[in-house]
């Protein structure tokens, strides 16, 4: 990662030129598109998504995007095979045609959010070019609801077959797998044995420490701080803590290291460390558990791409 977002599902090709650009729209919506040309192999699409609210409704929002920009700026782009960002500008009054008085409206593009998207085609860009026996890529398994049988919850799919068939299609393109499972019930026992939200305190295979932890969480902006620490307190309060005797402590992390490739379980917020309402209450601010994963992923793993399996990001 290496302060570049991670790409979130894995695909590579090849490229002669570059980079090009391409500017389309329909109806209200439209659509700034990155493309890689491909040479005989996949071609990689980065999506920046225009919101038809405005930027303060969208931010006032709980649950954005809306239905009508979820289907035309996700589900129609995911159905044509390309790959998603987020939303990088808002639809905005430009001004009036003085011999109409219509008014013209327009999409308004967010700075830093369009610099998000040119970092995550530069992670694209690096991860295509980067050798397959190098990629380092974690699945992370949704957990919710918060019970054992949870994990990896998809309606109508079997994720942890498909994580394993996941590892090994991996393992056949050339990815190092290492003391992978071979099985999905193999794998659920593996995951079962380390640190879940129904059981933090079990033997965990990873950990990070809670002094990395504490450098991840002070770069991340003001207010998220504020938030996560209002809703869940200190840091050293979340049951994924691990106090030391010689040092700060750790987190420890829900889940395993197979080589190149890092099966996790996404924590989220749980009843018996949060309102009950915790786990469908999307306004409340993730744990500091979940942040304490994300950061292994990212500067201890190094993550170069994560695929999320389960019912709220069913791959």
């Amino acid at each position: 990662m290496g302060g570049d977002p991670a790409p979130v599902i894995t695909g590579f090709g090849t490229s002669k030129t570059g980079v090009a650009r391409q500017l389309s729209s329909h109806a209200k919506a439209s659509r700034l598109a990155v493309k890689v040309k491909e040479f005989g192999k996949l071609c990689i699409d980065s999506e920046l998504l225009c919101e038809c609210d405005d930027g303060e409704d969208w931010r006032d929002e709980a649950r954005n995007p809306g239905a009508r920009d979820l289907a035309r700026n996700a589900g129609l782009p995911e159905i044509d095979g390309q790959i998603l960002s987020q939303e990088d500008s808002f639809e905005a009054l430009l001004g009036s045609e003085t011999e109409t008085r219509a008014d013209i409206f327009g999409y308004w593009p967010v700075a830093d959010r369009v610099a998000f998207v040119g970092r995550l085609t530069r992670s694209w860009m690096r991860l295509r070019t980067k050798p397959v026996g190098e990629r380092r890529v974690a699945l992370i398994f949704q957990n919710s609801p918060i019970r054992l049988g949870g994990i990896g919850n998809g309606v109508g799919f079997n994720m942890p077959a498909l994580a394993i068939a996941i590892l090994q299609a991996l393992e056949r393109t050339g990815y190092r797998i290492a003391d992978a499972p071979r099985d999905s019930k193999t794998l659920v026992h593996r995951l079962l044995a380390g640190p879940t939200t129904s059981n933090p305190t079990a033997a965990a295979e990873e950990t990070l420490s809670f002094a990395d932890y504490s450098i991840f969480f002070t770069a991340l902006p003001a207010a998220v701080q504020a938030t996560v620490t209002a809703s869940w307190g200190p840091g050293e309060r979340d049951p994924f803590y691990r106090p030391g005797r010689l040092d700060c402590g750790r987190f420890a992390i829900p889940g395993f290291r197979a080589g190149n490739v890092a099966v996790l379980i996404q924590s989220v917020p749980a009843h018996n460390i949060g309102p009950k309402s915790a786990p469908q209450d999307y306004r409340l601010a993730p744990p500091h558990a979940y942040f304490a994963t994300y950061a292994w992923l990212a500067e201890d793993f190094r993550a170069d791409a994560a695929i999320h399996l389960g019912r709220l990001g069913t791959l």
